[in-house]
């Protein structure tokens, strides 16, 4: 009886699964086997596609990153026990509990450092949002930070360059009414100039009464 070994690796942005057929010794899909059981390596094939997994005749296919985890948080100890998962180990989701940005205003914008804070009160540098892929950023020891929707809305304001990070002085108001944003400022112009803009938004609060010309 064949086991379907899965080998996972991710690159260029998702993950890349390949499988290997194993009679005593691994086989490709393609390769010329004389003893293979055709009938259970596509019953193998079959059952993976009820979990999003549809191997090609080579054996490949490929998931991002949300359909990737949701396959190993839910899917994966329904596997039948002959397919066995072969992956980094280290591979970890990680969630974002809310984000700490520092601010210094330079002319009609702001330079923004910061740290990102985890669930698990794990703290990680603001700079790291450049290796953003969609809606995680991917670190270098392979954790996977998810981003939660209302915080992925407000860093698409950021402008990320080479050797630091921006945001427009017009953007900073809808990163002040997100809690999930904490805001620090680094010096006394920009701690003024936010003071005033949450004095200036507030008076825009009140009702203004109706103008009756008698």
């Amino acid at each position: 009886m064949p086991k379907l070994n899965l080998y996972i690796n991710f690159f260029d942005d998702v993950f890349h699964i390949k499988g290997k057929f194993m009679y005593g010794s691994e086989i490709n899909f393609y390769d010329d086997y004389k003893y293979r059981n055709i009938e259970e390596e596509e019953r193998l094939i079959n059952s993976l596609k009820k979990y999003g997994i549809e191997l090609d005749e080579k054996g490949k296919t490929t998931l991002d990153i949300d359909t990737f985890f949701n396959f190993i948080e839910n899917d994966i100890k329904k596997l039948d026990k002959n397919i066995i998962i072969k992956m980094n180990k280290n591979i970890k989701k990680q969630e974002i509990e809310n984000i700490q940005m520092k601010l210094n205003l330079k002319n009609n914008w702001f330079d923004v450092e910061g740290e990102i804070i985890l669930k698990d009160n794990k703290k990680i540098d603001l700079s790291n949002i450049r290796n953003r892929k969609n809606n995680f950023i991917v670190l270098k020891d392979d954790t996977f930070i998810k981003i939660p929707p209302k915080i992925m809305e407000k860093l698409e304001d950021l402008k990320i360059k080479k050797n630091k990070i921006e945001i427009e002085s017009y953007n900073i108001y809808s990163i002040l009414n997100n809690k999930e944003i904490k805001i620090e400022t680094l010096d006394e112009n920009t701690k003024q100039f936010i003071e005033n803009l949450k004095k200036f938004e507030t008076i825009k609060e009140y009702e203004v009464p109706e103008l009756k010309i008698l």
